[in-house]
């Protein structure tokens, strides 16, 4: 039984609820906190939460950001291994494809991906402050029913597809799912943590048909992404999709370019007939520089020698890039032009 121990809970500074905290109140203060910071978004930190009076005491029950045994069935749920039924998995393959966005389309998803950084780091926020000021560990439903209200106190998030926001939601989840198990397994917990900007870096479609379609062009190692709230994004398709497509990742490299990374499902009938038909028997190789390998069978393979086949149009361009103006050369020139103009 813990000591009693007044609790005051405060949102912007307006309070919310005053009284004693024990077990037996989990449950109010559980919905308190569910209707009163929907995604952390409009609540003070965790700190402002707490009472001064109460902080010392308050902490020595609960550790700040250290999870505890709780009775609530909610924490239970969080708390302990969640049992899966095994499912048979199809195959799966992802394919991934360049995207060349105009500069409009990268602006709109260079501010999703802040957007969807804010949400993710105060959806970490939200399950920290609740588990520290009410004891309760929050569930990926208990976050995506509050997504809302979340738009209702920041239109701005209207602009990001939905099913985005909710991925976002769920990889907090995941990662609290990994934090857990790594205790069970005795492994280093490493507790997650706040993203900055420049490390989110990815947006999950995850319906194809309603948040992302695929179009192929007509021309060679063409075609067109359709994302959801964004339209069409021109797209290097350097091979055909087979299979059913499930999820697509925007991604955004360190260089600024912009990938697809589309996963899709394959038919049984399809990956038997990739399968090699089973064989008892064997072959030596023996690699060489002269030919790239001998078998045992006395077949040779040729050395492909690539530098060999490229290296005219390696010499073409080294010479044209040569003979290019450098870039502060070009500039002296056209800044001593301008001056003789004037």
């Amino acid at each position: 039984m813990f000591d009693l121990e007044r609790m005051f809970l405060t949102v912007d500074g307006i309070l919310l609820y005053t009284g004693e905290y024990e077990p037996d109140l989990q449950e109010q203060s559980r919905r308190v906190l569910e209707l009163s910071i929907p995604c952390g978004l409009v609540s003070n930190r965790a700190e402002k939460g707490i009472h001064p009076g109460n902080r010392g005491a308050f902490e020595s029950h609960h550790r700040a950001g250290v999870p505890r045994a709780s009775n609530s069935k909610l924490s239970n749920k969080n708390m302990s291994k969640r049992a899966r039924p095994n499912k048979a998995q199809q195959p799966t393959k992802t394919y991934l494809f360049r995207l060349y966005p105009t500069s409009k389309q990268v602006r709109r998803l260079e501010e999703w991906l802040g957007l969807c950084c804010e949400v993710y780091n105060a959806a970490l926020d939200e399950r920290k402050s609740a588990y520290r000021m009410a004891g309760v560990s929050l569930s990926f439903e208990n976050q995506c029913a509050e997504l809302p209200g979340c738009k209702e106190v920041r239109p701005e998030l209207v602009s990001v597809p939905s099913q985005v926001l909710q991925d976002v939601v769920k990889r907090v989840d995941l990662a609290f799912d990994a934090f857990f198990r790594r205790i069970e397994e005795g492994e280093k917990p490493g507790y997650p943590r706040f993203k900055p900007r420049f490390r989110y870096h990815s947006l999950t479609f995850k319906q194809y048909g309603n948040s992302f379609h695929v179009l192929p062009d007509t021309k060679k190692k063409r075609g067109t992404l359709v994302l959801a709230k964004l339209g069409h994004v021109k797209m290097v398709m350097h091979q055909a999709i087979k299979g059913t497509p499930k999820t697509a990742i925007v991604k955004r490299t360190p260089t600024g370019k912009w990938f697809v990374a589309i996963n899709v499902e394959l038919a049984d009938q399809e990956v038997q007939e990739k399968r090699l038909s089973p064989s008892e028997e064997a072959v030596g190789i023996d690699v060489g520089l002269h030919t790239f390998a001998y078998l045992s069978t006395g077949q040779a393979i040729a050395n492909p020698r690539f530098f060999r086949a490229e290296e005219a149009a390696l010499a073409r361009a080294q010479r044209k890039l040569a003979q290019a103006p450098k870039k502060e050369q070009a500039t002296r020139e056209e800044t001593q032009g301008g001056g003789t103009h004037s």
